[in-house]
């Protein structure tokens, strides 16, 4: 069935080929105010469009069919993870709310709680003690949960909007410790994090980094958010600006703006497309000196690329490097969380049945790919097509080689040979004799192979078997005393 055959009749979809319904829209569960004026359907992003007092929009999500070997982490996409070094455990999170706990050394599931009424949770981070987990949602709200047995602590709210949180931030400046939260609004959101504050739904303290015009804050979507040693914090939004700010001053310190003609220049009209699912990383001894020299001028090249493989079906949203067990850990939205060592070899997914013990190398899926993968149409290779200079230079060696290699020995053929009838049946049956002769000296066909390979067994002509031999013997039910056994010694 494609997605793309659907028919909207009044609040339902169908199916076109099956002439099945596939979802019913409510107004009331999918919170549309008024009545239903129009409704358009989106075939990049698979999401519907209602038009009635306000635009709402939704997506339609079918559920994938699933291999019964193919093992899951989560029954929903996967859209986030995290490691907690102390107690070397793992973290993820799903577009419902799920938050599970995973051991990191064996790959079983801790415990799960739920997190903000089912909405999806888009980010996370951990305070300095890592015993706290900090989540954004797409409703627009923050939460501070404890990790080990899922209560919740704290909610932050925006007072003005609801807009999706993208990322959060957990940051310590002058002993105060305060949560950073951007999104949709533009917006960098400051929440102080008081343990001795009673309330338990808090509102932000400060908000900055919008701008009115090019030169000051961000016009488009905030992505990303990081904050370095001292007090600076650099945000990246959608239109590929950087901003680098002042913590404390609230101050934007310098805007690096990405062009398309900067790249143009830099490497030209070659366009590289990364295949989905797929992961890639550059030699780790050398990530420091890239880090410390790399990109602080025009760079000619690009670091090399050491190793890629796939490791999901899906796109990946997740990846923390272990640098103490030299491993990856990945999240992708096929509903699987993986790890991997940096040689690209499986280790399993979290969640198998069967725990996989870190240290132990004969504990891992290697060899073996997960299957998902390895049946999925774009684990393919793809099909090189070969140049017209390459085509004529493997025809030229063809023809050397069949020259070279074919010697066709010299035959004198007469014109008036005639070959009869009886000439043909005499090699026929010579050819039939032959054969038999072979057969009869061992090399026998199949059947005649089974029957002088089949082991000997001894066969009785008088018709009965062991079987037929047994006795039966009277047991008596009380065991002998002491005094019968006594009496038999003497």
């Amino acid at each position: 069935m494609s997605i793309i055959e659907i028919l909207f009749v009044w609040s339902k979809v169908w199916d076109l080929i099956e002439h099945t319904l596939l979802a019913c829209i409510r107004p009331k569960v999918h919170k549309i105010r008024g009545d239903l004026q129009a409704v358009s359907y989106n075939h990049h992003t698979r999401s519907l469009l209602f038009a009635s007092e306000q635009i709402t929009f939704l997506n339609l999500k079918l559920r994938p069919y699933l291999h019964a070997d193919v093992v899951v982490s989560h029954y929903e996409s996967i859209l986030g993870l995290l490691f907690i070094k102390e107690f070397k455990q793992v973290i993820s999170c799903t577009e419902h709310g799920v938050v599970r706990l995973w051991d990191f050394l064996t790959g079983r599931k801790v415990h799960e709680f739920q997190a903000h009424q089912g909405q999806a949770i888009t980010s996370m981070a951990l305070d300095t003690t890592e015993r706290r987990l900090v989540t954004g949602s797409r409703d627009g709200s923050c939460a501070i949960w404890n990790v080990h047995n899922g209560q919740l602590l704290k909610i932050f709210k925006k007072p003005h909007d609801s807009l999706e949180i993208t990322a959060v931030a957990f940051v310590v400046v002058n002993n105060n410790c305060s949560i950073l939260a951007v999104g949709w609004d533009k917006h960098v959101n400051v929440f102080n994090d008081d343990r001795e504050q009673i309330k338990q739904v808090c509102y932000p303290d400060d908000r900055f980094c919008k701008g009115d015009d090019v030169h000051h804050g961000h016009r488009d979507d905030i992505l990303c958010i990081d904050k370095s040693q001292g007090d600076l914090i650099a945000t990246g939004d959608y239109g590929g600006t950087i901003i680098v700010s002042n913590l404390s001053s609230k101050k934007i310190f310098a805007t690096l703006k990405y062009t398309k003609q900067q790249h143009q220049d830099s490497h030209g009209d070659e366009d590289k497309d990364e295949g989905e699912g797929e992961k890639e990383f550059f030699e780790m001894n050398e990530l420091s000196i890239c880090l410390e020299r790399y990109a602080l001028h025009h760079e000619s090249s690009p670091p090399h690329r050491i190793r890629s493989w796939r490791g999901h079906v899906d796109s990946v949203t997740g990846l923390e490097y272990i640098e103490q067990a030299q491993v990856i850990i990945t999240s992708s939205l096929d509903w699987t969380l993986r790890l991997w060592n940096l040689h690209g070899n499986f280790i399993g997914t979290f969640g198998q049945s069967l725990p996989w013990n870190l240290y132990d190398p004969a504990t891992y899926q290697h060899p073996s790919v997960p299957l998902d993968v390895l049946t999925d149409p774009r684990s393919l290779p793809t099909k090189i097509v070969p140049n017209e200079q390459d085509e004529e230079e493997e025809e030229e060696d063809k023809d050397k080689t069949t020259i070279t290699a074919t010697v066709v020995p010299s035959t004198v053929v007469h014109k008036h040979t005639v070959i009869d009838d009886e000439t043909i049946a005499n090699n026929v049956h010579d050819t039939l004799s032959r054969v038999r002769e072979v057969q009869s000296a061992g090399l026998a066909g199949k059947r005649l192979r089974y029957f002088h390979d089949k082991p000997n067994v001894a066969i009785r002509r008088d018709g009965s078997s062991h079987y037929q031999h047994l006795r039966c013997y009277a047991i008596d039910d009380n065991p002998p005393t002491m005094s019968t056994l006594n009496n038999a010694t003497v």
